[in-house]
């Protein structure tokens, strides 16, 4: 059987039944559980073959420049080893928005970055750490600017969304033949989990944990693009965008000592 006939028939009975609604589910659990074990065993051989070090506090702009393009290599390897065997993405579709689109989608990232840096100061006045970075070397990241740009603004933002908006969201997402009700539901539950698994993704440390919430409600910010526009060339704008004010204020500053209240790449 041919991909695209696999896919065609996989289509076929998530449309018409809930058997096949609930394996568009569990395919993409565990596409991203495969994902993400191949990714710390390729993590593990690289500090064993000292690739990279096996302490964070000598990490380099250049580790983690290796770190990120090895994720984004292991995901998209495993997109299409999987990409036979899953449906049509809705979602993994590249569209140019148009120049309102872009400015709202644009503004409204700056309205977000405002409350979550809002968000962000009440924590550090209750004494909650917020700083993402806490078990790097910021002197060693700040000595190579480019190679932490290259992951960090440009990498990262554009395999992120290619995986958790382009893929997962879109497997997860509901057909459009079930009850407005139920229907709701599912796209909320749809929403919620590619949002929890990017967050979980960028899990740290229990020290700061509460910068996951910002993260968090960025993912549901870029779900929600992607969702508005029926493709991922947007959300890829916006997270760049987001990546890139980041990583200026850090180099500005040229500390990573303090973010600007509500400024964290998602990375």
């Amino acid at each position: 059987m041919s991909g695209a006939e696999s896919r065609q028939r996989w289509n076929v009975s998530i449309a018409g039944n809930k058997k096949g609604l609930r394996a568009g589910y569990i395919g993409g659990l565990l596409f991203l559980i495969l994902a993400l074990l191949l990714v710390q065993g390729i993590a593990m051989l690289a500090v064993v073959f000292q690739i990279i070090p096996e302490s964070p506090k000598k990490f380099t702009g250049f580790h983690i420049f290796l770190m990120v393009l090895m994720q984004a290599s292991t995901f998209l390897l495993v997109f299409g080893g999987a990409s036979r065997f899953l449906p049509e993405y809705i979602f993994f579709q590249w569209k140019v928005p148009t120049l309102g689109e872009a400015g709202k989608a644009f503004g409204g990232l700056i309205l977000l970055i405002m409350a979550l840096g809002g968000f962000q100061w009440l924590m550090e006045h209750l004494g909650f750490a917020t700083e993402q970075f806490s078990a790097l070397d910021k002197k060693a990241l700040l000595s190579e600017p480019f190679y932490f740009f290259l992951s960090v603004a440009v990498i990262a933002p554009l395999y992120e969304e290619v995986i958790f908006r382009g893929v997962f969201l879109s497997i997860l997402w509901p057909m459009k033949d079930h009850g407005k009700k139920r229907n709701l539901i599912l796209k909320l539950a749809a929403i919620l989990l590619s949002s929890l698994a990017f967050t979980a993704m960028h899990f740290e440390s229990l020290e700061n944990v509460v910068i996951l919430i910002p993260i968090f409600f960025l993912s549901l910010y870029l779900s929600f693009l992607a969702i508005w526009q029926k493709n991922i060339l947007l959300p890829v704008a916006i997270h760049f965008s987001q990546n890139l004010i980041a990583t200026v204020a850090i180099y500005s500053m040229d500390t990573f000592l303090h973010f600007p209240s509500g400024i964290l790449p998602i990375w």
